[in-house]
C-alpha cells in the first residue's frame, strides 16, 4: 500500500496527465469508503460544511484530523489569493484550495480533499470572485494576528509646469498650482534669461505688467525671435492624496491617488506586492537549502563561541574510500515517504517505533567485540606479540 501510495503521489507532484478515466488513488482503504457512504446518508452534502465533513470522515476512520496551511498568491488577473495546503491521514500534501479569505481557502482545499478520497466529486468546485487588495490585507492581517493601523496623510495640490522654448532650446520654467501661474512663472525666467544675454529692454519692465504680456510685445517688435509656451509631461492636474499603511513592526507603505478610497487601495497593493516577494524568497531560500541537504552539501552553521572556550579537537568523520559509490536512499524508505506525506497518523507512529527499534540495534555494541585502542596501545600491542616469536628464534 506505501508503494502504491508513494507512486500516486509521485505522479501528482510530476504533473503527469491522468488516464481516459481520470486520476484515481490506489490506495484507498475499504473502512475508509464505508465512513464516506455512511456519513452521506446521515448528512446533507449539500447543507454539509466540507471542513467539518472532512474532520469526521478523519476522525471516524483514522483517527485523525486535518491540518491546514495556508499562503498567499494571485490568480491570472492579479487578484490576490488565499491558498491553503491540507494535509492528513492518506491524503498527503498535494491537495490545494483557494479563496478570497482564508476559510474560503481552506473549505476548497476540504473539498478536493473529500472528492480525493471518495474517488468521485461529492463536493463540487465553488467559484471564486473577485475582491479589493484593501479588504485582502485586512483579513491577511486578521489570520495572521499582526497589528494594522492606517492613516490618511496631507493631501498634494495639482501641480503645472510650462516651458518656454526659442530654436529647441529652453530658456524658461515655471511650476505652479495653476497653468497660469506657471505660465507666469516660466515667461519670467525667460525675460531674464533674454535680458542677461542683451535681448530686449529693461526699461519695459514695469511694476504690475506681466511678464507673459512682456514676451509677446517684443516678439511682436522682433526685439526677440519666434518661441513657444508648451506643457511639461510632468504636470498633474489632479489633487492627490495620500495614504500610509503599517502591518507590524517592519513594513510600511504608502499609496497616491486622485482620491482617499484610491489611495487607500494603492497602498494595501503595495503591501500585498511586497509580502508576496518575502514570501517567495523565503520559499525559494527553503528549496535551496532542500536540494543541498539532498546532495549532502548543507553548510554546518556552529553557534557562536564564547570568548575563552577552547575549540572542538574531535575527529573528524571518516570520508568514504575512494572508488566507492555513495549510498542512496531508497524511494520507498521510512524517512523519504513521511517527507512525502504518505505516513501520518497511526501508520506514521507504528513505523516511527519500528525506525527506533533498528537504531538501538546498530547503536547496540556487538557481542564479545572489544573497545578500540589507541594508536600507541595499538603498537605496543603489535611488539608484545612479535617479541616471543624473536626469542624462540
Amino acid at each position: 500500500m506505501l508503494h502504491e501510495k508513494w507512486r500516486d503521489l509521485k505522479r501528482a507532484k510530476e504533473g503527469s496527465p491522468p488516464d481516459q478515466e481520470g486520476f484515481r488513488p490506489s490506495f484507498m482503504l475499504p473502512l475508509l469508503k464505508e465512513t464516506i457512504e455512511e456519513l452521506r446518508q446521515t448528512h446533507s452534502v449539500d447543507m454539509a460544511n466540507p471542513k467539518s465533513f472532512l474532520g469526521m470522515i478523519l476522525g471516524k476512520t483514522l483517527q485523525d484530523q486535518p491540518e491546514y496551511k495556508f499562503s498567499i498568491g494571485r490568480d491570472d488577473a492579479g487578484v490576490p489569493l488565499f491558498i491553503a495546503h491540507v494535509i492528513g491521514a492518506q491524503i498527503g500534501q498535494v491537495i490545494r484550495g483557494e479563496g478570497t479569505t482564508r476559510t474560503e481557502a481552506e473549505e476548497s482545499a476540504a473539498r478536493g480533499a473529500i472528492n480525493f478520497l471518495a474517488q468521485e466529486e461529492l463536493f463540487p468546485p465553488v467559484r471564486i470572485g473577485a475582491q479589493s487588495c484593501t479588504k485582502f490585507m485586512n483579513e491577511y492581517c486578521q489570520a495572521q494576528m499582526l497589528e494594522l493601523s492606517c492613516q490618511q496623510k496631507t493631501s498634494e495640490p495639482p501641480c503645472f509646469t510650462f516651458h518656454v522654448r526659442r530654436a529647441g532650446e529652453v530658456i524658461g520654467e515655471g511650476t505652479g498650482p495653476s497653468k497660469a501661474k506657471a505660465k507666469e512663472i516660466a515667461a519670467r525666467a525667460a525675460c531674464e534669461y533674454l535680458l542677461e544675454r542683451g535681448e530686449g529692454q529693461r526699461e519695459d519692465v514695469r511694476e504690475g505688467k506681466a511678464y507673459k504680456s512682456l514676451l509677446q510685445e517684443w516678439k511682436a517688435q522682433k526685439k526677440i525671435g519666434d518661441y513657444e509656451l508648451v506643457e511639461s509631461d510632468d504636470s498633474f492636474s489632479q489633487l492627490s492624496f495620500i495614504f500610509q499603511v503599517k502591518i507590524g513592526e517592519d513594513l510600511t507603505v504608502e499609496g497616491k491617488g486622485p482620491s482617499t478610497e484610491e489611495s487607500r487601495e494603492n497602498a494595501y497593493r503595495l503591501a500585498f506586492e511586497l509580502l508576496l516577494q518575502r514570501q517567495e524568497e523565503a520559499l525559494k531560500q527553503q528549496e535551496m537549502l532542500r536540494s543541498a541537504a539532498k546532495r549532502g552539501k548543507t553548510p554546518r552553521i556552529d553557534s557562536p563561541r564564547p570568548p575563552g572556550a577552547a575549540r572542538d579537537s574531535s575527529p573528524p568523520s571518516p570520508r568514504p574510500a575512494e572508488g566507492s559509490a555513495p549510498k542512496k536512499a531508497s524511494p520507498f524508505s521510512s524517512s523519504r515517504l513521511r517527507e512525502a506525506g504518505a505516513l501520518s497518523g497511526p501508520l506514521g507512529d507504528a513505523v516511527d517505533k519500528v525506525d527506533t527499534s533498528f537504531q538501538r540495534v546498530r547503536e547496540a555494541p556487538k557481542a564479545g567485540s572489544s573497545p578500540a585502542l589507541s594508536p600507541k596501545l595499538a603498537v605496543s600491542k603489535r611488539k608484545k606479540q612479535k617479541s616471543p616469536e624473536k626469542k624462540a628464534a
